[in-house]
């Protein structure tokens, strides 16, 4: 910890110990602590290690399948198997997937084929895939014509992953090293064009020992995955998640509210509040018995708390915690912070064309926060 000096003298000094990382956080919930030395070990070899402890255990779920942590190794391996016969050495593959329970099974396949992976999300206007394949230098696309509509991959080689689902070939994927490049992603180009970042596995692997040992993760957790796989924090959330089992809530923009049980392997839509909808949450935390959400697919957007009953199937009751239209004229994700939801309240994609070019007639605006207090 680093403190100003007051004896007169310029600059800063060690003034206390280091703090542990989970200072005034859970510390009485018991956890599998993450080591350092772990931060070290490429993350195929740290994912074979929760295999072999949770084999049976649901490790992805969403609205469609679910695939146990055996299967998801499984269909992975193949997966990288396909990959090395395809893509030459180094070569970065893109990911043309939804966020939904098959993408980690590209994301490990691509890491343990030794290559990087690039996401790419479907919906994105076709100029900006385009752009991304084309600056990426991907040498294949990872699609999923089982499930869904396909995009066009630009004339690459695709490699569809359903066909790698319930495989049951077990070959060990290759031994990479931790420092080797991992993902890159694409920044959101809101300070000029889309910038790609590559980060390495190390870099990934430490964000997620971070997430483990402050916020004590475990299997009685309760996970909301509020970010993409393109960004880091989707990054994080999901590698944090292959390691924890736990009931995630979903917030699905046009099905509502969502609930996902691995242990009995089912998806219940949350019935919801009368007079009201759960539709249109663009991002969701959990706060004790409720979820807070921003919920601008309605008109006026707001912010709203969700009371979820006592087991867990429906919405109790809703409540609008703010509908600020002279300020908050877009809102999207915000956070808790001590006993206040602080939420962006601007985001200003009105200014952005589909192919995610600022419009030249639309000046940006500062950013706004806005905190909204929250009852005990």
């Amino acid at each position: 910890m680093l403190s100003s000096s007051s004896s007169g003298d310029k600059g800063w000094q060690s003034a206390a110990p280091d703090l542990a990382i989970d200072h005034e956080g859970p510390a009485d919930i018991g956890f599998d602590h993450f080591p350092d030395e772990w931060i070290d070990r490429p993350i195929i070899e740290l994912f074979d290690q929760v295999v072999a402890r949770y084999g049976d255990k649901q490790a992805t779920v969403d609205e469609r399948r679910t695939l146990t942590y055996r299967e998801l190794q499984l269909a992975s391996r193949h997966l990288a198997l396909r990959i090395k016969r395809l893509v030459g050495p180094d070569k970065p593959v893109g990911i043309l997937l939804p966020n939904n329970a098959l993408f980690p099974v590209a994301a490990l396949a691509c890491l343990g084929a030794g290559h990087p992976y690039v996401p790419v999300d479907p919906t994105y206007p076709a100029a900006r895939i385009r752009q991304i394949r084309e600056e990426a230098g991907l040498a294949a696309m990872i699609i999923d014509r089982i499930d869904g509509e396909v995009v066009d991959a630009g004339g690459l080689p695709c490699l569809d992953l359903g066909s790698s689902l319930g495989e049951t070939d077990d070959q060990p994927m290759l031994a990479t090293t931790s420092s080797e490049p991992a993902i890159i992603l694409y920044t959101s180009g809101s300070t000029g064009r889309p910038k790609g970042i590559c980060n390495d596995q190390r870099a990934i692997v430490q964000r997620v020992a971070q997430a483990t040992n402050s916020c004590h993760l475990n299997a009685s957790d309760r996970f909301f995955l509020l970010s993409a796989p393109g960004t880091i924090a989707g990054v994080r959330e999901t590698f944090a998640a292959l390691l924890n089992g736990a009931t995630l809530y979903v917030a699905d923009y046009s099905l509502g509210m969502l609930r996902v049980d691995l242990a009995t392997n089912t998806v219940t839509r949350l019935d919801d509040a009368p007079g009201s909808t759960s539709i249109g949450c663009d991002g969701i935390v959990w706060d004790g018995d409720a979820i807070v959400a921003v919920q601008n697919g309605v008109a006026p957007a707001r912010v709203v708390r969700f009371v979820i009953d006592p087991g867990g199937s429906r919405i109790a009751r809703t409540e609008v915690l703010d509908r600020n239209v002279a300020i908050a004229d877009e809102p999207t994700i915000g956070t808790i912070v001590g006993r206040e939801f602080v939420y962006v309240a601007n985001s200003q994609w009105e200014k952005y064309t589909d192919a995610g070019e600022r419009k030249r007639d639309r000046a940006l605006t500062p950013t706004v926060l806005l905190g909204v207090p929250l009852r005990r």
